[in-house]
């Protein structure tokens, strides 16, 4: 199965770098996306949207690695998802290297 990309803006680039996305399973209303970060051992600090757009916040702690050195350890990285406006984040969490992130939307 290939995989097509997904659009992952970075509305704040913090400490934790993220690589770029893809749509990793779709249907007609629910979306499974997977998002490759540079750093490792994240966590999700939030999710929800801005101006209609899906979005999620991702932070270091202490054993998060890779991160970006220029950034104090402490900012957060919040990504958004512009091709998905008007949809909801069911959830997100991060395994070791990435992302998941499942989008839903009201079946018309």
């Amino acid at each position: 199965m290939e995989h097509k990309p997904v659009v992952v803006d970075i509305i704040h680039s913090g400490s934790p770098v993220v690589n770029g996305g893809i749509v990793y399973r779709d249907g007609q209303d629910v979306i499974a996306l997977a998002v490759d970060l540079e750093s490792k051992r994240c966590r999700v600090t939030s999710f929800g949207f801005m101006d209609g757009v899906p979005n999620v916040g991702i932070s270091a702690d202490e054993y998060s690695i890779y991160l970006d050195e220029a950034k104090p350890r402490d900012e957060d990285t919040h990504i958004a998802f512009p091709e998905y406006a008007g949809w909801s984040i069911w959830c997100a969490d991060i395994s070791k290297y990435t992302l998941a992130v499942c989008l839903t939307r009201d079946a018309r």
